[in-house]
């Protein structure tokens, strides 16, 4: 037997046996300072050209899938899903809240 353990003997076949990426990769190759990387077409599709409006502004009739596109800030995405369910309408009990009485009081 060798003095090399099971672990260590596969760890060194495992990285063997990883492919070797012909050339420099996108991420090992710097970028001049200043310079952007270009946005992926997909992305530059998605970003809605009008500004939205204010929150404050929404109704329940209002459109919300503006606020819920993966470009529009966390915060303001909460905000805007905040103000959807402030409706009454969202706010109705379904019978299967029966655990919600306090059954720590005496009858």
């Amino acid at each position: 037997m060798s003095d090399e353990n099971v672990l260590s003997r596969w760890s060194r076949r495992k990285t063997a046996s990883k492919p070797v990426p012909e050339g420099p990769t996108a991420d090992a190759v710097p970028s001049p300072e200043g310079a952007q990387s270009p946005a992926p077409a997909a992305e530059a599709a998605a970003v809605p050209t009008e500004p939205l409006p204010p929150v404050e502004s929404l109704t329940h009739e209002s459109d919300f899938v503006p606020y819920m596109q993966a470009e529009v800030a966390p915060g303001l995405k909460r905000q805007a899903f905040k103000k959807l369910i402030e409706d009454p309408r969202y706010n109705i009990m379904d019978g299967l809240d029966v655990y919600i009485d306090d059954y720590s009081k005496p009858d």
